[in-house]
């Protein structure tokens, strides 16, 4: 008599049925141990954090440090040699490009400030 053929996953779980666990018990064991595993590290996350005990002390904003809020340096003198034309505007760009970008960092910072102090005063 001739014997019934065999799925590949037949033949192979009667020749290692020794050799190695069934694919579906290993896929439970893999589930379990991954949510073991998150279990165990959120409840060691539970205890790291704690609530603190010290009184609320109320924020007040205070105004930009005098160092980031001095008055830009006027424009600069040029130098005592003859220049022509292209060196002198192109120094005189360089020049107000410098102060413009002072100007516009000063008022970010103090912008910033405003806003922050703003904030803070809010409940």
């Amino acid at each position: 008599m001739h014997e019934p053929k065999l799925t590949w996953m037949q033949w192979h779980s009667q020749r290692y049925s020794d050799a190695a666990p069934p694919l579906r018990l290993v896929s439970q064991l893999s589930l379990v141990s991954t949510i073991v595993v998150l279990a165990l590290t959120l409840m060691g996350c539970g205890g790291s954090t704690s609530l603190d005990s010290r009184p609320v002390v109320e924020l007040r904003g205070a105004d930009a440090p005098a160092a980031l809020t001095m008055p830009c340096e006027g424009p600069v003198s040029l130098i005592d040699k003859p220049m022509s034309a292209g060196e002198t505007e192109r120094t005189w760009a360089r020049d107000r490009s410098s102060l413009a970008a002072c100007a516009a960092a000063q008022a970010a910072i103090v912008d910033y400030y405003k806003l922050r102090d703003t904030g803070l005063s809010q409940k």
